[in-house]
């Protein structure tokens, strides 16, 4: 299994120190791929050279690309060195409970396409959105509900709904997925803190 890990825009976030831990943002995700035993892959660009050392110095897979601002376009980029089964993790964020990638990883292992984790959102709008087995992140209004934290894809699930994704024109349709709760759920680059 392979953890998908974009850090390909102009920022240097995931760098960042964690005021708690005093170590780079990173490092959560990270630290969850060595538990779960999830080959992490970054994408990033040439011009984050500390994350780039960060790798090398730990044996990180990289992938470096164009920069983009789109993290569904880099995600694609990276397609060539999906496994069978990913995840899609973001370097920013903070969830719980974390063995949550246990149950998606028995979600994808058991012949789901797809295993998402969900959080609530009081607002909608800066957030892809999960209702009626379908993804979205131009809601036609605005209200409190269920948005996607992180997920598992098979891979041939995975470029067909990345690809959807990336036209915006629509909604995504969820097929043989599951859905799994989060606790609790922080995007540093949305809130600014950990």
């Amino acid at each position: 299994m392979k953890a998908i890990i974009p850090c390909h825009d102009n920022t240097a976030s995931e760098m960042r120190l964690d005021p708690f831990t005093k170590r780079p943002m990173i490092e959560f995700i990270l630290k969850l791929c060595v538990k779960y035993r999830i080959e992490p892959l970054i994408i990033t660009t040439k011009d984050k050279a500390n994350l780039i050392g960060y790798c090398e110095e730990h044996g990180i897979e990289t992938l470096i690309i164009e920069p983009t601002d789109e993290w569904v376009d880099a995600v694609l980029k990276s397609k060539h060195l999906w496994h069978t089964i990913n995840f899609l993790m973001f370097p920013n964020t903070r969830f719980t409970p974390v063995d949550i990638i246990n149950h998606m990883k028995k979600d994808m292992e058991l012949g789901a396409n797809s295993s998402i984790a969900l959080h609530e959102v009081e607002n909608n709008s800066k957030w892809y959105t999960v209702c009626d087995y379908s993804i979205t992140n131009e809601p036609l209004k605005i209200y409190a509900g269920m948005a996607m934290g992180t997920m598992a894809f098979n891979n041939i699930e995975g470029e067909q709904l990345f690809n959807i994704i990336k036209t915006k024109s629509t909604d995504v349709r969820l097929f043989n997925s599951s859905f799994r709760y989060l606790t609790t759920f922080k995007d540093t680059t949305q809130t600014g803190k950990a």
